[in-house]
């Protein structure tokens, strides 16, 4: 591990696409033993390694529902005051 983690930081296993939010850590020897949320969706062994920078996070629209039927640009392409998504994981 290059740095110490901090509650709040993110973060992934490298056997699955889940993001995790540390809630709390402690150190035991050599090993840091980390609390996250949520639990666990896929079972992690030593093999697996643990990525704290560069996440890329899989999203989807939180409703189904078109987020913005008429969108407005302004003169440098970038969608104008009040839009908005509501974005959520994707697992």
């Amino acid at each position: 591990m290059v740095s110490t983690p901090k509650k709040g930081m993110l973060l992934q296993f490298s056997n699955h696409k889940k993001v995790y939010r540390i809630t709390d850590f402690r150190i035991s020897g050599s090993n840091v033993i980390l609390d996250f949320f949520p639990s666990l969706r896929t079972a992690v062994t030593t093999a697996n390694t643990v990525k704290f920078a560069g996440i890329r996070f899989n999203m989807d629209f939180k409703d189904r529902s078109t987020p913005l039927s008429s969108p407005t640009f302004n003169s440098d392409g970038f969608y104008s005051e009040g839009a908005t998504l509501e974005l959520r994981e994707a697992i």
